[in-house]
This record gives structure tokens, C-alpha cells and sequence, in this order.
């Protein structure tokens, strides 16, 4: 991951995170193996994660879309028509690139859209053929996506949504309490997703990995991770 400095950081996350991730996806998202993933993304970005992984664990068929058709949206969009029922994922831009070659998502099974904040328009855009439309958040410290929304036809500002299956989120201030609604705070994730650590970094793990205090005793040891999202 690179974050908001631009600079790569190895995240070491373990088998377990990237399995309750999957079940949670599979589960939130009720995804199953009639349908066909589409995977456009490189193997250094970590959302390649679920392109790869869910549908050999639905016994799913994938088209595994070319380096070359990814940025060209013509090339991307006959692909994508020529795959019926096709679960698609990609960060705002790649959506909108193919919505400027004349391309609608109907015939698609969903739509998957993360990476970045997710423009209003561009919802707007994708949500009108009635094609099941979500939005992921997530950092790579706490296994690819943390929180999933279904977005509404017509809805206004786009929410992160909810946190998947054994996840936990808290909009906490400078002290480590919860604010109130409506109040400012940095967002902290918990939960089965954590990473361990970061790779050679023990002080950026010390400052971005921290005791999680509403763990409660079940959880010994149990950390939250300081997203630094407000």
C-alpha cells in the first residue's frame, strides 16, 4: 500500500484476515457461483484480492480482462458486453471511462465500485438501468474492503456504508472516545480484519496499529487501525 504518502509499504496480513474477508464479501454481497467476475486489476493493488479469490472459491468462471483493454475503454467495454451477468469491480475512474464510450451497465449482475470516494454523479449515472450498484471502502491494513453500501438510485452523497461481517468501525476523537453524531473524528477499524504490522516499519506499526479497548476479554490482544480518515 501506499496511502496518502505515494510511497509502498508492505502490509503483512494474514490467511485468516483475507478468509473472513472473503466469506464476509461473499456473504454481504450474496455472491454465487452462476454468475461470471470480471478481474481487471493488477496483482500490486490489493482489490485484486476478491477478483481472484471469489470466484474460485464459488467455482465461478472469470474473464481475467487484458493490461491493454483495462485502459482502453472501447476494448474494456466489448468485453464486458459480450459477458452476460457479469460482476464487475474498479475505482471511480475505470467506471466513468467506460461511460464515456456510450456503455450502460444493464446486463450486468452488480457493479463494484471502490478506491477512491465515490462521485455523486457517477452513481447517479450507473444506478439508472436498475443494476445493483455498491460502494467499498477499505484500506489494505484491514484486509481490502471494511464496509460496503448498496447505493440507492437517486441518492444524494454517497456513504461508505456498513462494515462487513466481523468488522468493526469508530469515529473517535484525540482521546480514543466516540464522538457524537455529526461530530468530526478520525475513523478506526477493528475487528478479524487487521493486518499484523506493517513490513520493517515497527514504528509506523506502533502508530497506526493500536490497542483497541472496546474489545472486550474475548479479544486479548485485539488492535484497531487508525485509517487517519476524517
Amino acid at each position: 500500500t501506499s496511502g496518502s504518502t505515494g510511497l509502498p509499504k508492505g502490509v503483512q496480513v494474514p490467511h485468516g484476515a483475507v478468509v473472513n474477508f472473503l466469506d464476509a464479501l461473499i456473504e454481504g454481497l450474496e455472491l454465487d457461483g452462476e454468475h461470471t467476475y470480471l478481474a481487471t486489476t493488477s496483482i500490486s493493488f490489493d482489490i485484486h484480492v476478491n477478483e481472484m479469490f471469489v470466484p474460485l472459491v464459488l467455482g465461478a468462471q472469470m474473464v481475467l480482462a487484458a493490461r491493454s483493454q483495462v485502459s482502453d475503454g472501447t476494448a474494456l467495454r466489448d468485453l464486458i458486453e459480450a459477458e452476460p451477468d457479469l460482476i464487475g469491480q474498479g475505482p471511480p475512474a475505470m467506471w466513468r471511462m467506460l461511460l464515456d464510450t456510450g456503455w450502460r451497465p444493464y446486463g450486468m449482475a452488480a457493479v463494484l465500485c471502490g478506491g477512491e470516494a465515490f462521485p455523486r454523479d457517477l452513481a447517479q449515472k450507473l444506478t439508472r438501468d436498475g443494476v445493483p450498484v455498491w460502494n467499498m471502502y477499505g484500506p489494505t491494513e484491514t484486509t481490502v474492503w471494511s464496509a460496503v453500501h448498496r447505493v440507492a438510485d437517486g441518492e444524494g452523497t454517497v456513504p461508505i456504508g456498513r462494515p462487513i461481517r466481523n468488522t468493526t468501525l469508530w469515529v473517535l476523537d484525540q482521546n480514543m472516545d466516540p464522538v457524537f453524531p455529526g461530530v468530526p473524528g478520525e475513523l478506526y477499524i477493528g475487528g478479524e480484519g487487521v493486518a499484523r504490522a506493517y513490513h520493517d516499519r515497527p514504528d509506523l506499526t506502533a502508530d497506526r496499529f493500536v490497542p483497541d479497548p472496546f474489545a472486550g476479554h474475548g479479544r486479548p490482544g485485539a488492535r484497531l487501525y487508525r485509517t487517519g480518515d476524517v
